[in-house]
């Protein structure tokens, strides 16, 4: 509306640079956006009000998915960044890309890019944000490369989905939480390309407490990531029927194993263990379809358990999702059938009733968040305070563990984030 030199130009970015100087008087501010959706540091925050969607698009329409503002910024920068803000589509692919454009503008303290994986990298000690960063980039990855399958029957780009495992892996050997935080709380619509992520996490977090080499991980995570890629073959009618299968729609779907390994038998940079995995991972569960003495490998097994529980906590077709101690005991009733006891075992230690950023209420009425699980009491966790009884929040969050000595606090029931008002990555 103004020209750039306009006094009002002038005040507007002085007010900026005003409320980003206090934001960054003791540590750096970083925003992502990603499928309508924004995270500032460990804030999810759905791009819903008119503001926010208009900000997300013009970011969507620049091809900038990461902001990271440091100490030190100067009002200077903050006008190079609108600068930046202020090209259109066209501008930027005519000077060659978002990064090109960026390198025209001084900016020492701002950066601006995209999400992308790390390439097995160690990822940064807030690892919260970086599993955040990997499931946003991995959802982009496997949509291309399912993509391509289901449109020519071949996998393509497998650079890719090798650089997004490695990302995973180093999460995982830093610290297992964060994978099962986000598999709870960083739900998006589309089933088919977040299961896929959800499973490689899931078995990531389960196989990184076996003596499996850091290498070993990031075989595991391909396999986990393309366990169902077989499925690209199914018809679409058959995937998304919102009632039960025929005996005919039954005996197609239960080719995907057999299309999977085909597919990544023909695939370049592919070993033997995903092939095997996608062949075998759906059979390790429906012991009835294959021959009594075949024993699944290890890590069908591992896929398996975390291919189930993701299937039971997500919203499909013709039902809505689980809650995660429901879908346990369900699964333990099939533990030492369709499960390995031990390796069930090690799953429910590991995540427990309640993953890190469930919300619970308690019997004394507080309300409360999973941080981790209590691996001999898998159904009381360790929670943070995060609401009394009267509805105040502490200032200061409780760490409790329900499982110590003398802790009578149980839970209730569990709470909706939403109607509560309660962001649980901010506890976590």
């Amino acid at each position: 509306m103004y020209p750039d030199k306009h006094p009002r130009m002038k005040q507007a970015i002085d007010e900026l640079y005003e409320e980003l100087r206090d934001l960054l008087e003791d540590e750096s501010l970083r925003i992502a956006y990603a499928d309508q959706e924004f995270v500032l540091d460990n804030t999810q925050i759905p791009a819903t009000g008119e503001m926010l969607r208009e900000f997300g698009a013009l970011l969507e329409s620049l091809g900038i998915e990461k902001l990271l503002f440091e100490p030190g910024v100067t009002p200077e920068e903050v006008h190079e960044l609108l600068a930046i803000f202020d090209n259109s589509p066209d501008d930027i692919a005519e000077v060659g890309g978002l990064a090109e454009v960026v390198s025209l503008h001084p900016l020492e303290h701002i950066e601006v890019g995209v999400i992308t994986v790390e390439s097995g990298d160690l990822p940064e000690l807030d690892s919260l944000f970086r599993a955040w960063e990997s499931y946003s980039a991995g959802l982009k990855i496997i949509r291309g490369l399912k993509s391509v399958a289901r449109e020519s029957g071949s996998l393509r780009n497998m650079d890719n989905v090798r650089e997004l495992a490695f990302d995973l892996t180093a999460l995982a050997l830093q610290e297992t939480r964060p994978l099962l935080a986000a598999h709870s709380l960083m739900q998006h619509d589309d089933y088919s390309f977040t299961h896929s992520l959800n499973v490689a996490m899931l078995t990531l977090a389960l196989a990184q407490n076996l003596p499996f080499e850091p290498e070993d991980l990031r075989e595991i995570a391909i396999a986990a990531l393309l366990h169902d890629i077989g499925k690209e073959r199914i018809p679409t009618e058959i995937l998304n029927k919102p009632g039960k299968l025929t005996a005919d729609e039954w005996a197609i779907m239960n080719t995907h194993g057999l299309e999977g390994a085909r597919m990544l038998s023909d695939a370049d940079g592919i070993g033997d263990l995903a092939p095997l995995v996608a062949y075998e991972h759906h059979l390790a569960y429906h012991a009835d379809l294959r021959e009594d003495d075949w024993e699944p490998h290890l890590v069908s097994q591992l896929v398996s358990i975390a291919d189930v529980y993701d299937a039971l906590r997500s919203i499909r077709p013709y039902r809505g999702a689980i809650p995660p101690d429901e879908v346990m005991r369900m699964m333990e009733e099939d533990a030492g059938t369709k499960f390995e006891p031990s390796l069930f075992a090690g799953f429910k230690a590991m995540a427990g009733y309640y993953p890190p950023g469930t919300l619970l209420r308690l019997e004394s009425g507080r309300l409360a968040v999973a941080f981790a699980s209590n691996p001999h009491t898998p159904d009381l966790p360790q929670v943070v305070i995060v609401r009394e009884a009267d509805g105040t929040e502490p200032a200061d969050p409780e760490s409790l563990s329900l499982a110590a000595p003398g802790v009578e606090e149980r839970i209730v029931e569990l709470a909706d984030a939403d109607i509560e008002g309660v962001e649980p990555l901010n506890y976590l």
